[in-house]
């Protein structure tokens, strides 16, 4: 897992990062919230993002339960205050803001938030009484920095003329290939005033995974099929079009050798201007060695890279140790690797160091190993290279 600097904050947080909306709202049970969690922890996952709206404060009840068996500085923790939570309980005044940050910190059993968010803006409230508000509580202890969702360049500038570009570090928009809007103003106002961009639905719901079919029921246990999650996707996109489009990319990301979702979260990724993409589900974003040799290992070489930090334990079985070493017999690289000093909540890790990689050897693809996992992956990288390493 790499990580990106937050802003103007000096939060790290991990290129992946885990959202809350309708899964763990009450969309999924609790022994699957509980994996989940204990999956993203496990691929390199420091930041989890939540709302007090999502299931009326479901979803930072579990969350509250499950990672307070994890150590408090192991994590990143964001949520966010606007929708309503009661009939007289919603926006975003100075009484609201005190009240819900409260609420927030005891459903998530902790003493603060490292990143307090407006979950849309306010236009019933001043601004002015907004931001005071905002500014009281990281005052109080209780958020270490602030952000917001969803708001204009309008919005955005307004709040900048009037408390400075330091004051918030993110913006969280909706944002991937099947939704680019935010390119257009937002993500160009908010580089220059070093504001980070957090977005939510990378998968556009789960639908650059490829699994919805055109004219086809979805698949039983998808989100679609849900009767309470299905029912946002018809909102956020027009469905129909939504999908033939996301099956016109199964072919590049064939060609490229990836999985859709590894696909569509490398093309948000390669916006500097982002800290990282929210996804619902950690299973099956790295889920297989040869995602992580395509998808990590590969392109930070071409890049130039000389250190790659590496998760151990991704997929086939396959730990990274034993991808690497498969990678220096394939490629005839010789690398130096070394275990890294644990942080706590850490999953163990290996530092990789490489000087140059030779032109690789074919493959014989009757060979379900780690070997032929490896020498697939490199002949396809030089293949579209159309260059030796």
């Amino acid at each position: 897992m790499r990580f990106r600097k937050l802003g103007s904050s000096d939060l790290e947080v991990s290129e992946i990062s885990l959202g809350s909306w309708l899964t763990y709202s009450g969309g999924v049970a609790e022994e699957q919230t509980r994996a989940c969690t204990e999956a993203a922890f496990d691929a390199g996952i420091n930041f989890f993002d939540t709302a007090n709206a999502y299931g009326q404060g479901a979803a930072e009840t579990a969350w509250g339960e499950i990672l307070a068996k994890h150590p408090r500085d192991s994590y990143i923790l964001a949520t966010k205050v606007f929708f309503e939570m009661s009939d007289t309980d919603k926006g975003l005044s100075g009484e609201q803001i005190a009240k819900q940050i409260d609420a927030s910190l005891t459903r998530l059993r902790t003493d603060y938030v490292d990143l307090y968010q407006a979950h849309r803006f306010d236009p019933t409230v001043p601004i002015e009484e907004t931001l005071e508000a905002f500014q009281k509580v990281v005052q109080q202890g209780k958020a270490r920095y602030l952000g917001f969702s969803e708001w204009t360049p309008e919005q955005i500038q307004a709040a900048i003329d009037i408390v400075g570009s330091d004051f918030f570090v993110s913006s969280q928009p909706q944002y991937s290939m099947l939704w680019q809007a935010p390119e257009v103003e937002v993500f160009e106002l908010c580089a220059a005033n070093n504001i980070s961009q957090i977005v939510w639905s990378p998968l556009a719901q789960g639908l650059l995974t490829g699994k919805y079919l055109p004219g086809q029921p979805p698949p039983a246990d998808s989100r679609r099929a849900h009767d309470e999650m299905g029912e946002s996707m018809g909102v956020l996109f027009d469905e129909a079009a939504a999908i033939e489009a996301a099956q016109r990319l199964i072919p590049i990301a064939e060609g490229a050798g990836l999985s859709m979702p590894t696909l569509a979260l490398a093309w948000v990724l390669r916006r500097s201007e982002l800290a990282n993409p929210q996804s619902g589900l950690v299973a099956g974003l790295i889920n297989d060695a040869t995602d992580f040799v395509r998808g990590s290992f590969l392109p930070y070489l071409r890049a130039g890279g000389k250190s790659l930090t590496a998760n151990c334990g991704y997929g086939h079985g396959y730990s990274v140790r034993e991808i690497l070493s498969s990678v220096e017999r394939i490629a005839g690289v010789k690398l130096n690797v070394r275990e890294e000093p644990r942080r706590a909540g850490d999953p163990p890790s290996l530092v990789a160091k490489t000087e140059k990689v030779r032109t690789v050897l074919g493959w014989q693809p009757e060979l379900d190993d780690i070997d032929t996992i490896v020498r697939t992956s490199l002949e396809w990288e030089r293949r579209l290279q159309k260059e030796p390493w």
